[in-house]
């Protein structure tokens, strides 16, 4: 009995085959963005690139076999509409504002400045290098503490580890956050101060209580479906609508917040309107001003953020908690486990996925958080967004302010950058440390 081997008679994608292609893809793309250029600017220089471009991705499709030639055709014709579309609103959008971040730019462009908008912001080049330097070493550090320093053979490993670290923390936080903070633009460092408030002081507790909420409507209680349906209706509220409700119930005169206080007998609050810390308020003005802690116009919207949140967040953890299966807790109850240790060691860990996602979600939300602030602090100031006096100026509303307000779209596109370059730097951070406490199995 014989057997024949049937062998594929599909081509091999060969690596030189596969270079090729991105080749390919890639030059038609550049040609691409440079139809857009040409088109949106009309510069008449581009045309003669524009056309040599797509002469040699005729020129590659033309030296493939026939086969191969048609093979091709088809493929890039298939993903001609996706491709377009995403390169059309995405790609070139972000490759443009790019562009723009480099020039000063008031609604026409005037000069090439090069990086000139980025020194403004972060500060003179020394202090940028430095706080460079200083995660490049704190970078090299981790990675030595990878190579299993800590035996007891291996005293230059800790020596160097102690060493990277030393220098590092000197570079980030001696030669180079506090020369760039001084150096730089102050209102930029003010809105990231105050996004850093607006993050600790929202992703936390809105975390918390959505998981004990969650956790509570779990169990079997009458009417949960009910209470279910009420904690998620903040969240399919209009966001500009529920934003305003809420600036007149932070209204100082007449809102129902200060209604609430005069009536148990405490004076009543500016609310949004008022730019001192929640600590000069509570312990008096005499206090450090690292202390001052955010603005009472801050808590204010934190406080909605809260509110608004809450339903989205307590939805997710509560299809998290269906995923886990009842054979564990019915496990842990015969060997004798109480419900704290039922929380502690099955539900956390086995809902650690569900809390990494709405952590990162809420982190990268936090950042870029405008309308509700947009909304609430005009509507309080008259019409001074970020208010009172920038203590709700957060990076999304100082690059608004920066790009519509004052006009100079180069500097705001340069500070949207750097954002994004934060955002990625946290959110890859993120990723990293959550191997440590996320178990999906």
């Amino acid at each position: 009995m014989t057997t024949k081997t049937i062998e594929s008679t599909s081509p091999q994608l060969t690596k030189p085959k596969l270079a090729i292609l991105i080749a390919l893809g890639v030059l038609g793309l550049i040609g691409y963005g440079a139809f857009l250029y040409l088109l949106f600017l009309k510069h008449s220089a581009l045309a003669l690139a524009a056309a040599l471009i797509a002469g040699g991705c005729l020129f590659i499709v033309w030296q493939l076999t026939p086969p191969k030639r048609r093979e091709v055709i088809l493929g890039y014709l298939y993903l001609l509409p996706a491709m377009t579309f995403l390169f059309t609103f995405s790609f070139f959008p972000v490759a443009y504002a790019m562009y723009i971040s480099l020039h000063k730019w008031r609604i026409k462009k005037q000069a090439y400045l090069g990086i000139g908008n980025y020194l403004r912001a972060l500060g003179e080049p020394g202090g940028i290098i430095s706080f460079l330097i200083g995660c490049l070493v704190l970078f090299a550090a981790w990675w030595v503490n990878k190579q299993e320093v800590w035996g007891e053979k291996n005293k230059l490993g800790r020596i160097a580890l102690v060493s990277l670290l030393v220098i590092g923390g000197l570079a980030l936080w001696v030669a180079g956050v506090p020369v760039m903070a001084e150096t730089g633009d102050p209102d930029l460092w003010n809105s990231l101060k105050v996004t850093l408030f607006y993050v600790i002081g929202t992703v936390p507790i809105q975390l918390a209580i959505s998981l004990i909420l969650a956790y509570l409507l779990f169990q079997k209680i009458k009417g949960k479906t009910a209470f279910r349906m009420i904690y998620f209706l903040p969240y399919v509220t209009s966001l500009v609508a529920s934003s305003t409700v809420w600036a007149k119930l932070f209204n100082p005169k007449g809102g129902l917040f200060n209604r609430m206080l005069e009536a148990v007998g405490l004076p009543a609050l500016r609310w949004l309107q008022e730019p001192r810390g929640i600590g000069v308020l509570l312990f008096g003005p005499d206090i450090p001003s690292w202390a001052a802690g955010p603005s009472l116009a801050q808590v204010a919207v934190l406080i909605f953020v809260i509110w608004f949140w809450i339903g989205y967040d307590t939805t997710i953890f509560l299809a998290g908690l269906g995923n886990i299966p009842h054979e564990l807790y019915e496990a842990a109850r015969i060997d004798g486990a109480n419900g704290w240790h039922l929380f502690r060691h099955i539900t956390l860990p086995l809902l650690s996925p569900t809390t990494f996602f709405l952590t990162l979600v809420a982190i990268i939300g936090s950042f870029k958080a405008f309308a509700h602030i947009f909304v609430m602090t005009s509507t309080a100031s008259g019409g001074a967004v970020g208010g009172p006096i920038k203590t709700n100026m957060t990076a999304a509303v100082f690059i608004y302010d920066t790009f519509y307000t004052n006009v100079r779209n180069g500097y705001a596109s340069a500070i949207a950058f750097i954002l994004f370059a934060i955002i990625l730097a946290v959110t890859l951070f993120q990723n990293y440390y959550s191997k440590r406490w996320v178990f999906y199995t």
